[in-house]
């Protein structure tokens, strides 16, 4: 069969794609020695939930392959190009065909692809390379790609739900690979073709980074609702970013404020839109001239000082002169002295330029090659914003780590990527700090270590609310220090006023409870889990429970199923079985729903 995309345990463990049964319940043996099941509840939880998700997969596969070797398919290399778990933008294993393919797309019409039997994957891939190609032409504009995305999902063969499922997936992780001319445009297109307003927890399952996409959608919220002024300026600067302008020095003064207002609320969102290092590089630009300014101006102000002692002294010796005597030596000394301050000023405040900004475009160029016919080059990319960093981009680092978190034309290596997100890191990047502190809490790359987990998530608190929620828990669940449930309370506040989902999430429980030194109330905290719920699977199979035990509430079964079917649909295995319980002999409409979508269900959710 061809080979699905690996669920999240397998990327998470290493596992290689053909791994066996057994393999997946030794490795949730050892790793679940690694936690304590009565402080660590959220990542027991994780674990559980990855391996269940995983063992549903390797049954599906199992089960294709049976299919595919009775079929017998020769020749056929559908899916070749996605036999990573990278996401449908994976580069093939053999790169001499994928640009030709891309090129030559958006050419077909959507009417005339002819998918291949009722394959899944097939159908996904072919449908997702048309949207990519016509995004990335020069043509592209948002209707096109809302047509091209229309068209798509009313296709015959999109009607399995595989299929849709893994297009949907293939979109937003070719958008969480970073901004390029076009895909801001898929962007907002996607956000209201699969409704990702509503529905994000569908992004859970696109990648380890979809938090990207959810944030994104946050900040464009947070965004409109600014003056109308404000918004305006924006997106000026973030058009002006996508084309990189040259912009004066005085605009880039005057605007610097919001340029660093946008990157400190709005990271997420840039990164998906626009140009975000061209913002940065304005930002450094600015500050830097600035800095220089002030320098010469105070060394002016000091040398003038200086010479104005000097001439009060000067002065005081022409007493006794004549009064033209007088006039033209002070006219003298005043025109040196002025012509002395303006050099100063000058030179001390000219712009050298900055050596790091011209690597890391250059390592920009390098990996996306210079055109059609020139392939990237991912190890002198890496080169160049090696030099880059040395010269003062931490996000050179970030970058670097992301092309080996990420498998990105150099062979995956998540030691590398962390020490290159711990450089970064270490030089005040938050995002970096985020994903260090996480490789840190979750044990990959290195052994698991929540006191770097907890010093990483201290720093980047600052702006990421997910970063402030896992301070939260592990002041409160951890052992990394001593427990602070106040300190967690305020943390856990700050990230939920931001929809940042743990947070949600911990909060309903906490007023469910009565906990985290909250007085207990029933009804706040069945509304925080129905927040949550919007988006976050543990809450919804919570509030199945909830009402169908009727703890602190009325019994109600058509709720609880409400509730469970929600997140078994996608890949919470206790809803699931949940499901399973209490429709056997059920035809309400809950379990009859429930009935359709076990006789076609899809592949299980990595």
């Amino acid at each position: 069969m061809n080979d699905m995309y690996l669920p999240a345990f397998f990327r998470r463990y290493e596992l290689a794609a053909d791994s066996d049964e057994r393999t997946l319940k030794r490795t949730y043996a050892r790793e679940l020695k690694k936690i304590d099941q009565a402080t660590e509840l959220e990542a027991f939880q994780d674990l559980r939930d990855s391996y269940e998700e995983a063992l549903n997969w390797l049954r599906y596969r199992d089960e294709e392959n049976a299919e595919d070797n009775a079929e017998a398919h020769a020749g056929d290399d559908t899916g070749a190009e996605w036999q990573t778990a990278t996401g449908l933008n994976t580069p093939p294993q053999q790169p001499d065909n994928t640009d030709g393919e891309h090129d030559a797309a958006p050419a077909q019409s959507p009417a005339t692809v002819h998918f291949q039997g009722s394959d899944p994957l097939a159908t996904a891939k072919q449908a997702f390379e048309l949207v990519k190609a016509l995004t990335e032409s020069a043509t592209v504009s948002e209707q096109a790609i809302d047509d091209l995305l229309r068209e798509q999902a009313e296709h015959p063969e999109m009607l399995n739900m595989d299929a849709r499922f893994l297009f949907e997936t293939g979109i937003a992780r070719y958008l969480i690979d970073g901004w390029q001319p076009g895909k801001e445009l898929l962007f907002f297109s996607a956000v209201r073709h699969f409704d990702w307003l509503n529905r994000q927890e569908r992004l859970n399952y696109a990648s380890d980074y979809a938090y990207v996409i959810q944030n994104a959608i946050n900040e464009w919220r947070e965004m409109q609702n600014k003056h109308i002024s404000v918004r305006n300026k924006y997106q000026e600067l973030i058009q002006a970013a996508r084309e990189h302008r040259t912009l004066t020095a005085d605009y880039l003064r005057i605007n610097l404020q919001l340029l660093s207002r946008m990157t400190e609320h709005y990271g997420s969102l840039l990164y998906l839109i626009t140009d975000r290092a061209q913002i940065q590089q304005w930002i450094e630009q600015t500050q830097a001239a600035i800095a220089q300014a002030e320098q010469a101006a105070q060394l002016a102000a000091q040398q003038a000082l200086e010479n104005a002692n000097w001439l009060k002294k000067l002065w005081l010796k022409l007493k006794g002169r004549s009064s033209e005597e007088k006039s033209k030596t002070t006219t003298i000394l005043a025109t040196i002295l002025f012509a002395f301050i303006v050099g100063v000023a000058y030179f001390k405040g000219s712009d050298k330029g900055h050596p790091a900004n011209n690597f890391y475009q250059q390592a920009e160029v390098a990996l996306n090659g210079t055109s059609k016919d020139q392939q990237g080059n991912a190890q002198k990319a890496i080169s160049l914003w090696s030099r880059a960093f040395e010269l003062g981009r931490p996000d050179a680092g970030l970058r670097i780590a992301d092309l080996y978190q990420r498998s990105h034309g150099v062979p995956k290596d998540q030691s590398l990527a962390l020490y290159w997100y711990e450089k970064a890191a270490q030089k005040g990047n938050q995002e970096a700090q985020a994903r260090a502190g996480d490789m840190y809490y979750r044990g990959i790359g290195t052994n698991k270590d929540e006191v770097k987990a907890l010093e990483y998530f201290q720093h980047c608190a600052i702006t990421i609310p997910y970063c402030q929620s896992m301070w939260a828990v592990i002041l409160e669940f951890g052992k990394a220090g001593k427990k602070d449930t106040a300190k967690s309370l305020e943390l856990l506040r700050t990230a939920a006023a931001k929809e940042e989902i743990n947070a949600q999430r911990w909060l309903g429980i906490a007023y469910f409870e009565g906990k985290l030194g909250l007085q207990k109330d029933t009804r706040e905290g069945i509304r925080r889990l129905e927040q949550a719920a919007k988006t976050d699977k543990p809450s919804q199979h919570l509030l199945g429970r909830i009402y169908e035990n009727g703890w602190e509430v009325k019994k109600d079964l058509n709720l609880a199923k409400t509730w469970y079917l929600r997140a078994a649909k996608f890949g919470y295995q206790d809803s699931f079985d949940a499901m399973e319980r209490l429709c056997k002999g059920a035809k309400d409409p809950q379990c009859q729903d429930w009935q359709a979508f076990r006789a076609n269900k899809p592949a299980a959710t990595p």
